[in-house]
């Protein structure tokens, strides 16, 4: 039950109540400012972790770094490749490390002797993170083999000229025993003056007749030359060789000593000898 207060009781009570407490100037500072310590430690707390965090992200890489491997389709690792980022070569073998690049996305290619180059292919990287991408090489297809012409048809062989009458001896061949070659101006020049000399002969006669049958004829010289008879070279003196009987010219040649010429007749189933000394 609440009982009224008469103003002298009021009064009273004012006065008796105590001042409000201000703080004096000389107090310490702890007292004289309006928080309590628990309000202190929170107020502390949070600024202490508001610079950890300021810290923390001051401290933390502003760079990430891509490690790029390159292999096969059948996952071997292709070792020596240059590797671009960027359009920029980075690297010339695999794996390749590119460390500081900035936070973002990143174009990357390769290319390796006998793969194909690859396309570009992008890669996302990550402050303080370590982004790893492998790039697949596909070897490049074996070259088409090239077609080879076909060969043109060769011209027709001129008809087979029948074979020397004339056969040489079974003895095997004499080495050459002079230096130098027979040069054709010089064989021209023996068998072309023996054979004007026998159109100027004969000019005027019939032709002779000519024996049937073969005989041989063993050709001599000294020193030793080629042999010609009718014109036709037979090999190096000394010779043997079955001709068909009738006349014939017979030239030795010697480029270091010159030429003779003699005419033989070969008789049927008879042995003939022609010596020459130049």
């Amino acid at each position: 039950m609440d009982v009224p207060l008469s103003g002298d009781v009021l009064a009273s009570a004012v006065v008796a109540a105590p001042p409000p407490s201000v703080p004096r100037e000389d107090a310490p500072l702890a007292k004289r400012l309006p928080f309590t310590k628990r309000q202190m430690a929170i107020a502390g707390a949070g600024a202490g972790a508001l610079l950890l965090v300021i810290l923390l992200v001051a401290t933390r890489p502003s760079t990430g770094t891509l490690v790029v491997t390159a292999s096969d389709p059948n996952s071997a690792p292709v070792k020596t490749v240059e590797i671009t980022v960027d359009g920029k070569t980075r690297c010339q073998a695999s794996p390749c490390t590119v460390a500081k690049l900035k936070p973002g996305t990143h174009t990357i290619s390769g290319s390796a002797v006998g793969y194909k180059k690859t396309s570009q292919q992008n890669a996302i990287v990550e402050s303080g993170d370590r982004t790893q991408l492998t790039l697949l090489l596909v070897p490049e297809p074996p070259p088409a083999p090239v077609a080879k012409p076909e060969p043109a048809e060769p011209p027709p062989s001129p008809p087979a000229s029948p074979p020397p009458e004339e056969e040489q001896s079974a003895s095997p061949k004499p080495t050459a025993r002079h230096t130098g070659s027979i040069s054709a101006p010089a064989v021209r020049a023996a068998t072309q003056g023996t054979h004007a000399s026998e159109a100027a002969t004969t000019a005027g006669k019939p032709p002779p007749v000519v024996a049937s049958g073969s005989g041989t004829l063993t050709v001599t010289s000294k020193p030793p030359a080629m042999v010609y008879v009718d014109g036709r070279p037979l090999g190096e003196t000394p010779r043997q060789l079955t001709l068909p009987a009738g006349p014939h010219t017979v030239t030795v040649v010697n480029p270091d000593y010159g030429s003779q010429t003699h005419k033989v007749t070969i008789e049927p189933g008879k042995s003939a000898s022609v010596g020459f000394n130049l």
